[in-house]
């Protein structure tokens, strides 16, 4: 597992481990408490609930068990916030094409616009967004051939 969210992305996937393992509450809190001395990740320093995450991985691995990943990591949760749909939808394509994260697309935001989150952008600057994507798209093709 990544840590590609901090300390709320350790959690959620510890939480995906647990379930995805069907481990029920006295033996996941049996498990936390065995690799930190600590029966709740809420008092586990950021070290430890990497541990967790590791110590979950082998125990699916162990046992032939996938855990299950978020498809496409930081996308918006609501893709038609004011009619931005179809906008959102073209820079989740373009990231996807380029095999790209949504860190990506934000990152451009956060550059050209000063915004942490691309579905905070207006329609007008996600359309920048999606000229930026579509130029750095045909630089890695022109960089390829």
């Amino acid at each position: 597992m990544k840590n590609a969210n901090g300390r709320k992305g350790l959690l959620a996937q510890i939480h995906i481990g647990r379930k995805a393992l069907g481990l029920d509450d006295d033996s996941y809190r049996d498990m936390l408490e065995a690799a930190t001395g600590k029966r709740s990740c809420a008092d586990m320093r950021l070290g430890e609930l990497v541990s967790i995450c590791m110590r979950l991985e082998k125990i699916a691995l162990a046992q032939g068990v996938e855990l299950s990943k978020p498809k496409h990591p930081g996308k918006p949760a609501n893709m038609d916030t004011d009619g931005k749909g179809p906008l959102l939808g073209k820079i989740e394509a373009l990231l996807a094409e380029g095999k790209r994260p949504w860190s990506y697309a934000h990152g451009i935001a956060k550059r050209m616009y000063g915004s942490e989150r691309v579905e905070w952008l207006t329609s007008r600057q996600l359309g920048s967004v999606v000229t930026a994507l579509v130029k750095a798209q045909q630089k890695r093709k022109e960089a390829a051939a």
